[in-house]
């Protein structure tokens, strides 16, 4: 994962409070769906954090996994979720065999990678026969500079964004070029949250 200002492993013990206001249920219905429509034995999440999309699909049936940069998320993801096997590494450099999942997944996090188009054709080699690859991430382009508070209130957001989040588009053509058949792309979570003023400073994902 790519350098960035924040320190995950000093946040870790309250990483989860940006979830209190939303638990973003449209992604774990997202993922729930895709488990629900196939038979997956084994699925990785890149990118795992504290585990909270791990922990939302626990009743799968399937052997858990994560992967993760960052000591302190996955000893908080381990403290919380003992049953879930973590690993820590980089997305670009993932230590697991050809063919070994079914279902690999990243919400949030694949803004962060160094080489994206790398980490698909990764994970690509990783998914055995029919594996599925999702992720989840925001396309700054759709949301637009006028649709939240974060790119009107704080400068330079929305030029920094549009730098570290690839459009939908192009993760869409990364995917088919690494060999990926059926690739779509559509919404599976949208944050209303009206604010005024100083409003803003209570949003739980400026914290």
């Amino acid at each position: 994962m790519s350098k960035n200002t924040v320190n995950y492993d000093s946040i870790s013990s309250t990483y989860n409070q940006r979830y209190k206001a939303s638990g973003l249920e449209g992604v774990t219905s997202a993922l729930q769906n895709i488990i629900s429509y196939n038979s997956f034995d084994y699925i990785l999440e890149v990118g795992c954090g504290t585990c909270k999309w791990l922990n939302d699909i626990q009743n799968s049936g399937s052997k858990l996994c994560g992967l993760d940069p960052s000591l302190g998320m996955l000893k908080e993801a381990q403290s919380n979720s003992p049953e879930i096997h973590l690993f820590s590494g980089k997305a670009n450099t993932l230590p697991f065999k050809p063919n070994t999942f079914d279902f690999i997944f990243s919400v949030n996090s694949f803004h962060f990678f160094d080489d994206k188009p790398a980490f698909i054709l990764s994970a690509r080699e990783l998914l055995r026969s029919k594996g599925v690859l999702s992720i989840v991430n925001i396309d700054p382009r759709k949301i637009g500079i006028n649709n939240w508070f974060m790119y009107q209130y704080f400068d330079r957001t929305f030029e920094l964004d549009l730098q570290r989040f690839p459009a939908w588009e192009q993760t869409a053509e990364w995917m088919k070029m690494a060999g990926f058949i059926n690739v779509e792309i559509q919404i599976v979570h949208k944050l209303e949250d009206d604010k005024i003023g100083e409003g803003i400073y209570s949003d739980n994902f400026i914290q």
